[in-house]
């Protein structure tokens, strides 16, 4: 039993840098589904907005809407390709804890919505701080040899 343990932690320790990567795509892959979600059925959303209760015209809980569905969609893109990673996790941040303070505490604090926003929130958070790795055209960006592209070059 212990060389099996052993092997495994070898090859954890050996690809820690792609299975974070594997866990920013996902976290990008679930900003675009939910991105997706309210694209498909606005109302959702709006009927959120509105179930707050903040003196908001229709026009600010449109504008709100809107933001809120293009910063999930193009920042899941954009997170689960690696492409300015930290920004885009920051930018995901408000609307997480905003969804989580007025919207999922009120379902309770058992419930799986409330867990799984309190996850995502967690891993928005780590990825605004510690960005991408190997796995991202981030890295391929930040290491990148010019001599390398050869076909700028004349």
């Amino acid at each position: 039993m212990k060389i099996q343990n052993k092997t495994f932690t070898d090859f954890i320790n050996l690809h820690k840098e792609e299975l974070v990567d594997i866990i920013r795509i996902y976290l990008g892959i679930v900003f675009v589904i939910k991105g997706v979600q309210f694209f498909m059925d606005v109302n959702i959303l709006t009927r959120l907005i509105e179930s707050l209760n903040f003196p908001l015209g229709l026009y600010t809980i449109l504008a709100l809407s809107h933001i809120i569905i293009f910063v999930h969609i193009i920042g899941g893109i954009f997170l689960a390709l690696g492409l300015l990673t930290k920004l885009t996790a920051l930018l995901q941040i408000p609307i997480v804890l905003s969804a989580i303070i007025f919207i999922h505490l009120k379902e309770g604090f058992m419930s799986d919505s409330l867990h799984f926003a309190l996850f995502v929130l967690l891993l928005s958070i780590v990825f605004a701080l510690h960005g991408s790795s190997k796995l991202s055209i981030d890295y391929y960006l930040e290491h990148y040899k010019e001599h390398d592209i050869k076909f700028l070059h004349r």
